[in-house]
């Protein structure tokens, strides 16, 4: 646990925000006759820890943490076999 939250509640809120401000981004770019995937790869630029740190300090820490890292690194070999 993180604080007080659960750490696959932070996975699974973290990969929810990223789904939904990839998508919007995505729509914004098409809207723009842009590429989709350029809008995706800019919010995925946004979401990153580096990003985030500066604004927020500290972010990239809990993102680093062990207890943060293994989930996401399971879902990360999960999608590989998918």
């Amino acid at each position: 646990m993180i604080g007080s939250v659960d750490v696959y509640t932070l996975v699974l809120l973290y990969i929810g925000v990223a789904l939904i401000l990839a998508k919007t981004l995505g729509s914004v770019f098409e809207h723009y006759r842009l590429p989709a995937v350029l809008g995706e790869i800019i919010a995925g630029v946004f979401l990153g820890a580096s990003f985030l740190d500066l604004f927020y300090s500290g972010v990239g820490d809990v993102f680093s943490k062990p207890e943060f890292r293994y989930p996401v690194e399971y879902m990360a070999h999960f999608g590989i076999i998918l």
